[in-house]
């Protein structure tokens, strides 16, 4: 199949291609010497038609992000195993993460989490800044625990704690290491319910359940 040459086509051809190409082996990707072209389409491909451009209150194909969020969903998966061929990409999986559309920033999320760089820590204060779903605090806990200095992001997490999410993150961090989360206590109990709050003290050794 010369996927090269499907990317020159329409955006079916496009998608079509993408999908065969994330269904392979890490390994047969790597072998098709295509990822260099995948990321190529995706950096070109506009997040907005034309038209979505004039008729902004509508919907069209949105087959531009399709195409956008599965090149992405590649570079990721590709990433998970062998970094040294994603690591130039990375500076744009961070960027997309100010995309308008959720498909986009989910996928770069969900790739920033996969890829074993430090280079991706960079990503922890647009994930905190928008963290209002899970894709995007599950990408968070990743992040710290490719951090050496997991304080600093800690710390942002702690000046822009928001409840539901915020709390998400703490339990999933405290599955790792609960000693990261105690400094975490005061603001569990100002913000969150006292049910929650209490569920929560209750799951770190060396708290009981009196809130």
């Amino acid at each position: 199949m010369n996927y090269k040459k499907m990317f020159r086509l329409g955006n079916r051809s496009k998608l079509k291609a993408l999908k065969e190409i994330y269904n392979k082996d890490v390994d047969e990707i790597l072998e098709l010497e295509i990822l260099e072209d995948v990321f190529t389409l995706v950096r070109e491909t506009k997040e907005k038609d034309l038209e979505d451009i004039i008729y902004e209150f509508q919907t069209f194909d949105p087959k531009n992000r399709e195409i956008i969020a599965l090149g992405i969903k590649i570079i990721g998966k590709v990433g998970e195993k062998y970094v040294e061929e994603v690591y130039n990409y990375i500076p744009f999986l961070i960027k997309s993460l100010d995309s308008e559309f959720e498909v986009i920033r989910y996928a770069s999320a969900e790739a920033l989490a996969k890829i074993p760089s430090k280079l991706t820590i960079y990503a922890y204060p647009k994930l905190i800044k928008n963290m209002d779903n899970k894709v995007y605090a599950d990408a968070l806990v990743s992040l710290i625990f490719k951090a050496e200095n997991k304080e600093a992001i800690l710390l942002e997490l702690y000046k822009n704690f928001d409840s539901f999410y915020s709390l998400y993150v703490l339990k999933k961090i405290a599955e790792i290491d609960k000693n990261l989360v105690y400094d975490f206590i005061p603001l569990v109990l100002k913000h969150i319910n006292k049910e929650e709050a209490k569920e929560f003290l209750r799951y770190l050794k060396g708290y009981d359940d009196k809130v």
